[in-house]
């Protein structure tokens, strides 16, 4: 059973950067999850992924460089 004090922990990447504030700090008011990384680019994200702790990526669909779709599978390598 997990423990009642666990968050889900989450990085966050949109490129508009007023949705992408928004959306974390909306996310963080949950009390149930925890943004531990926000980025507006999927370059951003496949470096966070490898220095940050999470357990769920939520991406724009598309993003400059690579798009959200590109980046999963950047990940998954």
């Amino acid at each position: 059973m997990g423990d009642a004090q666990t968050k889900v922990r989450v990085i966050l990447a949109d490129d508009d950067a007023v949705y992408l504030n928004a959306m974390a700090d909306l996310l963080g008011r949950l009390g149930t999850i925890e943004v531990v990384g926000t980025a507006t680019r999927g370059l951003e994200v496949i470096e966070m992924v490898q220095q940050v702790g999470h357990d769920v990526l939520l991406l724009d669909v598309q993003m400059p460089g690579l798009d959200s779709i590109d980046t999963i599978k950047a990940v998954l390598k």
